[in-house]
């Protein structure tokens, strides 16, 4: 795409099932740093900040429009009337957004969310930085994201069904350093050395399903 045009960007919509259906509730925070850190503007359908599933019992054109899931309480927090028209998923008591924001991990799909989003208001190089793809295989998709005069990012994502490791410094037509330090993770990484803020060898990355990483780097 040009410099003069401006993309926009969307996972999901109302006439197909939703991302944590398709691909599995595993790659929801995985779907969600794809979308807020690509180029152009992010569309979020609404449940997919929480990832809401498609409904199994409804007419088919409904299956994926159920009621925004805002907390426990009847009706999912949605309306106080008996009963919504489309009804709600059964998993609704614990996927809602009241539960995800009182939880205390850092990494449930609101938090996540809001800290992807916080990352792009912040850094400049996520609204005007240039696009470069990384290392591309059946299982890692990843991309570079770079500004003159401004940090630059790496973004990695697994995607696929099994682990991969990766050598990100040797990514053709692009200038990158032996290091880089983790900004961001999907927050479902057991190994400190995962950890945001953590210095981190580009030459030999490990990524399990539904596993991303924001890597900072200056050139």
């Amino acid at each position: 795409m040009s410099d003069h045009h401006w993309p926009n960007c969307a996972v999901g919509d109302g006439k197909h099932m939703r991302v944590s259906s398709r691909l599995g509730e595993e790659f929801t925070n995985a779907m969600n740093m794809l979308l807020l850190l690509l180029p152009g503007t992010p569309l979020t359908y609404y449940g997919e900040e929480i990832g809401m599933q498609s409904i199994e019992r409804a007419a088919e054109s409904m299956l994926h429009r159920s009621p925004m899931q805002w907390s426990a309480e009847k009706n999912a927090g949605f309306t106080k009337s008996d009963t919504p028209w489309i009804p709600l998923h059964t998993n609704h008591k614990h996927t809602n957004v009241e539960a995800q924001r009182n939880q205390t991990s850092r990494a449930t799909p609101i938090k996540m969310y809001h800290s992807l989003a916080m990352l792009r208001q912040q850094e400049y190089t996520f609204i005007r930085g240039k696009f470069k793809y990384g290392v591309v295989n059946k299982n890692i998709f990843s991309f570079i994201r770079a500004q003159e005069s401004h940090p630059s990012f790496l973004i990695m994502i697994n995607f696929g069904r099994e682990e991969s490791t990766n050598n990100y410094r040797t990514i053709e037509g692009a200038s990158m350093p032996p290091m880089g330090v983790i900004q961001l993770n999907t927050g479902n990484f057991q190994q400190k050395r995962y950890e945001p803020e953590t210095r981190i060898s580009l030459g030999d990355i490990r990524l399990y399903p539904g596993q991303g990483l924001v890597i900072r780097y200056y050139i």
